[in-house]
């Protein structure tokens, strides 16, 4: 259950989407996202991002988030695998990181056709700029161009607000998945029940509203 096939910084290099296709996606839902691959400078503001999301949950009474797993992060930032989503005027408005590859999750359906969307995290003074339908529409141009077939991204199947805010924000819920004992997962997953989300790139999205 590990990679296979892939080269990492030569596979991420070969999906990057073009200038072009990002201003598309910022143009299909009516404004200018902007979607870099993410440094280390912006590091506290992730942080400070990942732990008022953890606030939020606390105080919501829903499930919760680990800790901020910044040796992750950092790796994904060095092997070009974690974005960060500005508003027009440069404010950093959130982030998410991006796999290849998913299979302690998706089992029999990894096949190499895929994206996999994890750890999408919002400013939270920028809640209600489309940042998740934003990240959607550059997936779609991020997949087309790697010859990926599926977009796709998984939640706490009992957090169902967020489920359906997902779903109005463009994502296909195809329905839940209940882990058992995964060693190679965080302890968090253990047991976990999640919603599984997977929208065909071949199929985009085009009811947009969140």
């Amino acid at each position: 259950m590990r990679w296979t096939g892939f080269s990492v910084p030569h596979t991420v290099a070969a999906m990057k989407p073009t200038g072009h296709q990002i201003n598309l996606a910022g143009q299909m839902l009516g404004i200018e996202m902007k979607i870099h691959r993410s440094t280390s400078f912006s590091t506290s503001e992730f942080r400070a991002f990942w732990n008022a999301a953890l606030a939020y949950q606390q105080a919501a009474q829903l499930p919760l988030w680990p800790a901020y797993p910044e040796a992750k992060i950092k790796g994904e930032i060095q092997s070009g695998l974690h974005f960060s989503v500005f508003l027009p005027d440069d404010i950093l408005a959130g982030y998410f990181s991006l796999a290849l590859s998913d299979e302690l999750i998706w089992e029999d359906k990894e096949q190499g056709d895929a994206i996999y969307i994890h750890r999408m995290c919002v400013n939270p003074m920028c809640k209600g700029k489309k940042l998740t339908a934003s990240v959607l529409t550059w997936a779609y141009a991020y997949a087309t161009g790697a010859g990926r077939k599926f977009i796709r991204m998984d939640t706490w199947g009992d957090n169902h607000r967020l489920v359906n805010y997902y779903v109005a924000c463009g994502f296909r819920h195809i329905g839940n998945r209940r882990l058992g004992s995964v060693p190679d997962l965080p302890p968090h997953y253990s047991n976990a029940n999640l919603a599984l989300f997977e929208n065909a790139v071949d199929s985009p999205s085009i009811e947009i509203g969140v």
